[in-house]
């Protein structure tokens, strides 16, 4: 402890709390990422309550671990204990986030794979340079399509696009649209399962992600109105399209403005830009949310120091507030610039035309 005499001791026994319920979540991520790989937050949302041995027996998995898996997340109230049945219960809304597929377990499952990068982030610290997306384990890539999944299975088709009714009736009818850093595809499947009447191309930097995109598309049955292919974007995109979407990748590029500068050249002239990127200012001050230490978080354990890897800007999570976007949009040349107003306390959608 300091020797500094003039201490404010609330203020010292308030941040002490502070940083005991900080590492207790530290703690609680580590067993939620147990309770998804092990299927415990599965069986207690699907098969109800049990008693420590009812649940180890369920799974085939040792009850003295499970017992104490249980307490652990009893003790920080995602699940409830009745000590006159010596039952545990995952309450339907805990169920509604811990047991989906598509739920925050993603979010955990992607940052237990922070900890094999550790060494090279604190390498980065000292000698700067960064971390290269190939460094990432496959709970990271698997991890971001499950916490980023609810965003393409409902918000994309069911509360995003209602609000671009011109971009709708476009894709009823039929037109080209690219995707631009499509990760694993999920995306484009899933709209070109709801809109099979146009032609859908996605694009990304790294070649795993297209070979996962081209067999979920298979298996989605899309793969006549769907294409993939490796290329960087920022040097180029091949063909003309009239919707061109970018979800959460801006802030990842090396080279964000010649990024920008290739989607603009691959619009038809009435064609659209929608990009998605992330809620943030650019004053730090006005960053202190629930959300930021997260999103601060996977900046220096990814977003930014994969892009400083290559040599670039390094926008980082939090580098692309809405003044960042106005201001390489009128830079390159873009004639209009639209919020649409979707509810998200994550991201905001614009809608960007040539």
């Amino acid at each position: 402890m300091s020797n500094n005499k003039e201490l404010n001791t609330r203020k010292l026994t308030a941040f002490s709390m502070k940083v005991l319920g900080d590492m207790g979540g530290t703690f609680i991520g580590m067993m939620c990422y147990i309770g998804d790989r092990m299927g415990l937050f599965k069986t207690l949302s699907t098969d109800g309550p049990g008693t420590s041995r009812e649940i180890a027996s369920r799974l085939g998995i040792n009850e003295r671990y499970t017992r104490e898996w249980l307490s652990s997340l009893t003790s920080a109230k995602y699940l409830e204990y009745d000590p006159s049945t010596k039952k545990f219960t995952l309450p339907p809304e805990h169920a509604e986030l811990l047991a989906q597929e598509y739920g925050v377990c993603g979010g955990y499952q992607q940052v237990s794979a922070f900890w094999d990068v550790m060494d090279k982030v604190l390498d980065s610290f000292k000698n700067g340079g960064g971390v290269s997306s190939s460094s990432y384990n496959d709970d990271f890539w698997k991890g971001l399509e499950r916490f980023t999944g609810s965003m393409f299975e409902d918000l994309l088709i069911n509360q995003w696009l209602p609000l671009l009714p011109e971009i709708r009736e476009d894709l009823n009818r039929g037109i080209k649209v690219a995707d631009v850093g499509c990760g694993s595809g999920k995306a484009i499947v899933k709209l070109a399962s709801e809109f099979p009447n146009s032609i859908f191309t996605g694009y990304d930097i790294l070649e795993p992600n297209i070979s996962t995109a081209l067999s979920k598309a298979y298996k989605a049955g899309v793969s006549s109105n769907t294409n993939f292919k490796q290329i960087d974007a920022t040097k180029g995109i091949p063909e003309k399209y009239d919707l061109i979407t970018v979800f959460d990748v801006i802030h990842d590029m090396a080279n964000p403005k010649g990024g920008l500068i290739a989607i603009k050249d691959a619009l038809k002239p009435k064609g659209v830009f929608l990009l998605l990127d992330m809620k943030c200012s650019d004053k730090l001050e006005e960053n202190i949310t629930p959300i930021a230490p997260i999103m601060y978080g996977i900046s220096v354990m990814y977003c930014m120091t994969q892009s400083l890897s290559q040599g670039g800007e390094g926008l980082g999570s939090m580098g692309l507030p809405p003044s960042k976007v106005r201001e390489l949009c009128k830079e390159i040349g873009f004639s209009e610039v639209k919020e649409i107003p979707i509810k998200s306390p994550f991201n905001i959608l614009y809608s960007i035309k040539p």
